[in-house]
């Protein structure tokens, strides 16, 4: 559960990184 819930959260963060970089690429 430990695992899986660190992996949940990595990718989450990682997701919210990429949606941010991808939403300012927009405003370019």
């Amino acid at each position: 559960a430990l695992v899986s819930g660190a992996i949940s959260g990595f990718l989450d963060v990682a997701f919210n990184f990429n949606t941010q970089a991808f939403e300012d690429d927009n405003l370019l």
